[in-house]
């Protein structure tokens, strides 16, 4: 599963994982209900790869704007988590992340460009819900991350 696996992370030092203050009104159960995504980089690497093969293009990760990226896990292992740490912090696991048009959107340009990634997904992450790719999960525990931590299965 992800027992050992290593959390990227954007910021070069360490960072605080906190409990929202308050929801967004126009979205009550939108991002900070489940305020953190964590996403395999087997997962994008397998999309991307699919990707690839149909487009002739791959899809860089960043368009899913993951806030950890795991590594050393199998693709998708992030959907069959419950409980887990990071570093300091204590995360459980909210639901699966229904992706939206965003994810077709150029981080560099601003420009949308396509229906990809989410036709690809749709192939094979289309559920009642929608398109998923990556899981959302809660804070327990506010604590400190880092690049390197170790993801543990709690």
């Amino acid at each position: 599963m992800c027992s050992g696996s290593r959390a990227g992370w954007s910021a070069s030092r360490p960072s605080t994982i906190a409990r929202p203050t308050a929801s967004c009104p126009a979205c009550p159960a939108g991002p900070t209900a489940a305020p953190l995504l964590l996403l395999s980089r087997a997962a994008a690497d397998d999309l991307s790869d699919r990707a690839a093969e149909r487009t002739g293009e791959p899809i860089p990760i960043e368009r899913f704007r993951a806030n950890v990226v795991l590594t050393a896990c199998a693709a998708h292992a992030e959907d069959g988590l419950d409980r887990v740490a990071l570093g300091t912090a204590d995360l459980a696991f909210s639901k699966q992340a229904v992706r939206c048009a965003v994810v077709t959107v150029d981080q560099q340009t601003g420009a949308r460009v396509g229906p990809e990634p989410l036709e690809t997904l749709a192939t094979y992450r289309l559920t009642d819900k929608g398109v998923v790719f990556g899981a959302k999960y809660t804070v327990l525990e506010p604590g400190e991350v880092a690049v390197g931590d170790e993801l543990r299965v709690t």
